[in-house]
């Protein structure tokens, strides 16, 4: 058996319980010899009354008097005392010399003293490890019962789509009113006349009290019939709004187009080396194209100038743009024709092709015998200063003007 320690404290409250003991165990002691003392002395004095008797005190063989029997019982309780009082030294002093280890001994031997069993022994518990079996089944719905319900998850599904473009249809109503009251009295109030603001106006206010009232719970449909009779009086004053913004950069492309086909008929007429080649028939149709062009631009912009801004415009940003589009389909194509290619004289043909045949009939070693001799004429020719100054010039001008042929 394994004997644990005991904290500290513990260890000083059994000292102090001791000590508590045997004070009070030496009280006792000290108690029971004056209690022994005081008998004695009883015992005398009834021996003195004995003596005085007229027969004596009974005597023994050898002339003493025989001790009576309180005497001996008084003298074997202070033997007691005495053997208790040093047993009980002996026991504090090795109180404090022993551990916890023998306290815990001597009191299961002051139990065993007392007449107390010592506690049984716990029996060990055996563990046995055994194989539980697992069955599982598993409920199975019928074919018919998930086929009903697949078929009522897709009516669900369906049924929240439509609550859901219905609600999308509600609120483009509601939106639509909102925002178009807001520009009605701020940036489309110039394209719109006041007589007609103040009833637009009217329109949205019922259909925003039809929204809380009636409206609250419509179909999908009435609620596009409502905002396609909003729009209605609604998108002619922001397809006018939405122009006025657009129309500005639209005439300005317009104009810069115009402008690029003016220069090129203007380099044509300086007889341009760039546009030479150029036939006159079709520069013709370039300037024809780009007048018309100017003409019906300067008609649509003094108009659209004359007319008041909440009227619809007399000219729209998608037709610029197409009239755009139309010149640059005719214009570009006679502008952008490029150069015929310079083709070389007959002679010069005829010597290029003899050379080729020539150095195709020669050796290697032949070839290079020639390049030996031509370059040495040429050292002979650079010393002598017999080279001819006309003739690298010229060649240089017609390396200029194949360059500037191919740049074109």
């Amino acid at each position: 058996q394994l004997v644990e320690k005991l904290p500290p404290q513990a260890e000083e409250e059994e000292k102090k319980e001791e000590e508590t003991k045997t004070k009070d165990g030496k009280k006792k002691k000290k108690q029971k010899t004056k209690d022994v003392d005081k008998a004695k002395e009883d015992s005398k004095v009834e021996d003195m009354e004995t003596d005085q008797t007229p027969n004596g005190p009974s005597e023994g063989q050898n002339g003493e008097t025989p001790a009576s029997d309180e005497e001996k019982t008084a003298e074997d309780a202070k033997k007691d005392d005495m053997e208790t009082d040093e047993k009980e030294e002996t026991a504090t002093d090795k109180t404090e010399d022993n551990s916890p280890k023998d306290k815990k001994k001597e009191k299961k031997d002051d139990g065993k003293k007392d007449g107390k069993e010592p506690a049984p022994k716990k029996p060990k518990k055996l563990v046995k490890m055994v194989d539980l079996p697992i069955e599982t089944s598993v409920h199975q719905l019928s074919k018919d019962l998930i086929n009903n319900y697949t078929e009522q998850e897709g009516k669900m599904i369906m049924a929240d789509k439509l609550e859901k473009e219905r609600q999308d249809a509600k609120n483009a109503v509601e939106e639509y009113v909102y925002d178009i009251r807001d520009k009605l009295y701020g940036d489309f109030e110039p394209f719109i006349t006041e007589e007609d603001r103040e009833k637009f106006s009217v329109v949205l206010g019922n259909t925003e009290d039809w929204l809380y009232e009636e409206g609250e719970d419509q179909p999908k449909q009435v609620y596009l019939d409502k905002i396609a009779e909003l729009k209605k009086s609604g998108e002619p004053v922001r397809a006018r709004y939405k122009e006025e913004q657009d129309r500005p950069a639209a005439f300005e492309d317009l104009g810069k187009t115009l402008q690029q086909y003016r220069k090129v008929l203007d380099l044509y007429a300086q007889q341009d080396e760039k546009y030479s080649h150029i036939e006159a028939e079709e520069m013709k149709k370039v300037e024809k194209e780009v007048a018309e062009k100017q003409s019906w631009l300067d008609g649509k912009a003094q108009a659209q100038k004359n007319l008041p801004r909440h009227q619809d415009p007399a000219v729209m940003v998608t037709q610029i743009r197409a009239e755009i589009k139309a010149l640059e389909s005719k214009c570009k194509p006679i502008v952008n024709k490029p150069k015929p290619k310079a083709e070389p004289p007959k002679d010069e043909k005829k010597k290029d092709e003899k050379d080729k045949k020539d150095s195709g009939d020669k050796k290697p070693e032949d070839a290079t015998k020639e390049n030996e001799t031509q370059q040495n004429e040429e050292k002979e020719d650079s010393i002598n200063g017999n080279n001819n100054p006309q003739k690298t010039t010229t060649e240089k001008d017609d390396e200029v003007e194949d360059a500037s042929m191919e740049l074109d």
